[in-house]
């Protein structure tokens, strides 16, 4: 793989799907800066104990989830909040993608 010639897309197709990708280029490299510096977040937090909410909100920080959760205090907001993993400190992903 020539790295001065690497079709973003593709590559990103390829990385997703497991296969044989090249990790430097300028897209992936600010991935993973974005994942790094979310994870520190969640680690510094998660350590202070804080609440779960806050913890949820990192976490979808870290997986890029941008699905809104209900106001604080409502119905909603335990069941919303139950429906995300519970995760221990310290993580650390590349991406932040497909963390099952």
């Amino acid at each position: 793989m020539d790295p001065n010639n690497v079709d973003l897309v593709e590559n990103r197709r390829r990385m997703l799907a497991g296969e044989l990708y090249y990790a430097f280029t300028s897209d992936l490299i600010a991935d993973r800066l974005r994942c790094k510096v979310a994870c520190n977040a969640f680690n510094t937090q998660d350590g202070a104990g804080a609440p779960r909410r806050k913890l949820v909100e990192l976490w979808k920080d870290i997986v890029r989830d941008e699905t809104p959760l209900p106001p604080p205090g409502s119905a909603e907001e335990e069941a919303a909040l139950a429906s995300y993993p519970w995760v221990d400190s310290p993580i650390k992903f590349d991406y932040g993608t497909q963390c099952t």
